[in-house]
């Protein structure tokens, strides 16, 4: 028989099922009745996108622990993105202006800069070319770093996320981006 003192309970990062939970709040509001679903608005703020692609002649024929190796980010980076156009298209779509989500590549993966055609594809960028866009450094992006340093980077990348004036994370009908803090703004005047 097992005493109570001896029980283990193992937990697991809410990333893993619920890495933009933003669809549980909402859940979570109409279940409990909290408001009426009109009522409900939602400023999601994520913490850094690590998402990493692919090049498909990378993964050719990769087994199973090659893709064990590489599965997390694949599943955390989708589930969030799923969530976050579910939750968009719940609130009423870009007209609506319910839904909120700010959120940025930690290091961008892809070179943007050179590409002429819009239809081509973008070059993914070598490991050690990543960078931020908006500090020009690397980020780590390794979850499980909390060094003083690390945690001091991630507040200075936000902080430049925050004060960036080319519009790149909210969208408004047309499409164009507005500045970061012209969206939190205009998101909480609209929900006032």
């Amino acid at each position: 028989m097992t005493s109570k003192n001896q029980w283990r309970f193992p937990h697991v990062d809410g990333g893993v099922s619920a890495n933009n939970p933003s669809l549980c709040a909402i859940s979570h509001a109409i279940n409990h009745k909290l408001s009426k679903f009109e009522d409900i608005a939602v400023l999601s703020i994520g913490t850094g996108e690590t998402t990493e692609p692919y090049n498909t002649k990378e993964i050719e024929g990769l087994g199973l622990t090659e893709w064990a190796q590489r599965i997390a980010p694949v599943f955390m980076g989708g589930q969030g993105a799923v969530n976050s156009q579910v939750c968009e298209q719940l609130m009423g779509g870009l007209e609506g202006n319910r839904y909120l989500r700010l959120q940025f590549e930690l290091n961008e993966k892809f070179n943007r800069k050179d590409v002429k055609d819009s239809e081509a594809p973008y070059e993914l960028l070598k490991k050690n070319q990543r960078k931020n866009e908006f500090t020009g450094e690397h980020v780590s992006e390794a979850i499980d770093d909390a060094r003083p340093e690390n945690i001091a980077q991630l507040k200075k990348t936000a902080k430049a996320f925050l004060e960036e004036k080319e519009g790149c994370c909210y969208r408004t009908r047309n499409q164009k981006g507005i500045p970061v803090k012209d969206a939190i703004r205009h998101f909480i005047n609209n929900n006032s």
